[in-house]
């Protein structure tokens, strides 16, 4: 089954913007920024099962610590949801 991560960003008047060559996203089936606001941002991500995402932390596990700093240098709280969903839209 399919797995939605969901990370809600709050907390910052900066806005994400895509970043790419740092992340492996091969395990990465789909990813949308569903709201891009002044005082946050969410971004979902599909994987097409619990390995893919075991994968792709893994993949990314030295890229996490530079994320999490640069959350905290612009006052960013995040929230993680993880949940199965039956098809990737």
């Amino acid at each position: 089954m399919p797995i939605k991560l969901t990370i809600v960003h709050e907390g910052s008047d900066w806005p994400i913007k895509k970043r790419t060559g740092d992340y492996d996203n091969s395990s990465l089936s789909k990813e949308v920024v569903t709201a891009n606001t002044e005082t946050g941002y969410t971004v979902v991500k599909y994987f097409a099962d619990s390995d893919a995402l075991a994968s792709w932390r893994s993949a990314n596990a030295d890229e996490m610590p530079k994320i999490l700093a640069r959350r905290e240098a612009n006052s960013i709280t995040a929230t993680f949801t993880e949940e199965t969903v039956d098809s990737i839209p």
